[in-house]
């Protein structure tokens, strides 16, 4: 036998792991610095690079500190420039319902929770005011959103300084154990406690993870899984139910949402299925 279903705790990244494309590009075009950008912009891609040669070298550890310090740098210039200063919360609310969501995405998060599943966001984004804006269909479903914050002052609008928590895989990687301590007993239980990301920075998170489930198809990702899938193979998250209806521990590839909620037993509870 595997892990019981449905899991006791369920975290996921935010940008292109519940949207369909990384959100960052739209947070930014609301600022009145945005033509700055493309100086911090071309710094991480040029910076990113290296972290993209070392996977390909077959470093994975190499690379994932790397990645860390390349997020911090260019928030660095991100914060040294101001370059997000200047936005009205209003302004980040009405553009963050714009969003596109993965189909099934909400779908998925609100049967979590209605079947008892704590559910948390652990995303490198800038604001929880967008993510919150992004997911206000589903907002009951989130026990937490944990992410960077875009600093607001008096009048409502953006300073260009953000409050960092979550930069780079390690920081997902502390901010997930620490959901996971919280919930310990269902875990002696031998219910799960779930990742789920799409890129680099979730895959500290993903390994730690009784179940890490991979959604997209992040090509870099890809590659960091086939160096280590000898240890972590990744498998087919909708063949992979036991007999008992257990799920083994491991990494998980899932084509969509709809098959996490399916497999992981989130709906049958709660849309009240035999």
């Amino acid at each position: 036998g595997g892990i019981k279903l449905p899991p006791a705790l369920l975290v996921t990244d935010f940008d292109s792991t519940l949207t369909l494309n990384d959100t960052l590009s739209s947070l930014v075009s609301l600022s009145p610095a945005k033509s700055s950008f493309e100086k911090a912009s071309a710094f991480y891609l040029s910076s990113f690079a290296e972290v993209e040669r070392l996977v390909h070298a077959g470093r994975l550890e190499e690379a994932l500190a790397l990645s860390e310090h390349v997020e911090h740098a260019a928030i660095d210039l991100v914060v040294q420039h101001r370059m997000l200063a200047g936005i009205a919360a209003e302004e980040i609310v009405r553009a963050s319902r714009e969003t596109q969501l993965r189909p099934g995405a909400l779908d998925a998060l609100r049967a979590a929770a209605a079947s008892g599943v704590g559910v948390h966001i652990c995303s490198a984004n800038w604001s929880p005011i967008w993510i919150s804006g992004a997911l206000v269909n589903c907002a009951d479903a989130l026990t937490g959103i944990h992410t960077n914050e875009l600093e607001m002052d008096m009048s409502g609008k953006s300073t260009g300084i953000l409050r960092r928590s979550v930069v780079g895989p390690a920081d997902k990687a502390r901010c997930f154990a620490r959901l996971c301590a919280e919930h310990e007993m269902a875990r002696r239980e031998g219910r799960a406690c779930v990742f789920v990301g799409d890129a680099l920075p979730d895959l500290t998170a993903m390994l730690d993870a009784d179940i890490g489930i991979l959604i997209g198809d992040n090509q870099l990702m890809r590659s960091a899984l086939a160096i280590i899938d000898g240890v972590a193979p990744l498998r087919e998250l909708s063949s992979a139910v036991l007999q008992d209806g257990t799920l083994l521990p491991g990494l998980y590839f899932a084509s969509s949402w709809h098959d996490i909620a399916t497999v992981l037993l989130l709906e049958r509870s709660a849309l009240g299925r035999p």
